[in-house]
């Protein structure tokens, strides 16, 4: 798949049909968008149902413990698609985003008295984990 110019986007559902079983990008259609070669029509808000569990803005420790645990599973959707992507470019970019997601997550675990930045070796997550995750924020 070629580069090409930041107009071209890419639906999330053809983002992981694109990148196979393992891809778990459900955060990344606009990060990955430019290096797509179609244009796709954007997601509305009719098409997301997303809800937060009771209590998870209830004070500082529960949005820390939320922070974590969007981010840990984001982190790891990052380093599962690594492994589903064939063009190296996707690759590179997903990687990127798992960076990026580790250091957001440091921010969280710091707040919740953590001194880590988090796994020295994060685990990569199938699209299967990541669902499973998430879960729990739709309906």
């Amino acid at each position: 798949m070629a580069a090409t110019p930041s107009s071209a986007r890419l639906s999330r559902t053809e983002l992981l049909a694109r990148g196979g079983k393992g891809v778990a990008l459900l955060l990344a259609g606009s990060t990955l968008g430019e290096l797509v070669s179609q244009a796709q029509v954007p997601a509305t808000a009719a098409d997301i149902d997303f809800s937060y569990p009771s209590g998870s803005f209830a004070s500082r420790g529960s949005i820390a413990k939320l922070g974590v645990q969007l981010e840990s599973t984001a982190l790891g959707a990052y380093l599962g698609a690594v492994e589903g992507f064939q063009t190296d470019a996707l690759k590179q970019r997903a990687a990127r985003a798992a960076a990026s997601e580790s250091q957001h997550l440091s921010v969280f675990a710091a707040e919740l008295g953590g001194r880590r930045i988090g796994a020295a070796f994060p685990r990569p997550l199938t699209i299967d984990r990541v669902s499973g995750v998430l879960d729990k924020f739709t309906s």
